[in-house]
């Protein structure tokens, strides 16, 4: 059955990107929430649907129920990381490749001389 809803903060704002996963399955079934905090994914009864955010410590679990269809969710909007990394894929033009690998090359030799080399203070 598919289950649908909106995931927020505390104060009603929108949740963008969080998470909402089966707790268990394998691959894992999931499904995001967009720009206004909706989400959808299909379910079976008796299923837990486990909600996260990135930056939040806290994971909130409900359990599906047979007359469940819509789920609404508020969550803490808080970061509790120090630091959030993201990492992204993109194509590569083959052609441009060789020059910005040669190019970083330089910049990191560039970087370690200037490290390397010692600066004269006066007094």
């Amino acid at each position: 059955m598919l289950v649908k809803g909106k995931i927020t903060d505390y104060e009603g704002f929108p949740i963008f990107d969080a998470t909402v996963v089966i707790k268990g399955s394998d691959p894992i079934i999931g499904a995001t929430a967009n720009f206004d905090g909706n989400y959808a994914i299909n379910v079976n009864r008796g299923d837990i649907l486990k909600f996260s955010h990135v930056g939040t410590n806290q994971i909130i679990e409900r359990n599906v129920t047979a007359s469940m269809t819509t789920l609404d969710i508020a969550m803490p909007n808080e970061l509790q990381l120090d630091e959030t990394v993201v990492i992204g894929k993109k194509r590569t033009n083959w052609f441009w490749l060789p020059l910005v690998i040669v190019g970083g090359a330089i910049a990191v030799n560039q970087s370690r001389k200037e490290k390397a080399t010692p600066k004269k203070i006066k007094i």
